[in-house]
């Protein structure tokens, strides 16, 4: 039972800290849309990843990432 609510109360965090993420950076959410897709497709989801990553770190970069 203690890992029931331990799972669920982590799912919720992790998915209150996407949508503020999403809703900082919302082009983050077309990367992630696509990487789900190309995962299901078994598709390569390596350039994606990629994309993803430089396009977080230019977030940060220009700070845009501070609410």
């Amino acid at each position: 039972m203690n890992r029931l609510i331990r799972r669920a109360l982590a799912q919720w965090q992790s998915w209150q800290t996407r949508r503020r993420i999403y809703r900082a950076l919302p082009e983050l959410r077309y990367l992630d849309q696509a990487e789900r897709e190309a995962r299901q497709r078994h598709g390569r989801i390596n350039e994606i990843r990629k994309a993803k990553r430089e396009f977080m770190l230019s977030a940060l970069r220009e700070g845009r990432a501070n609410g």
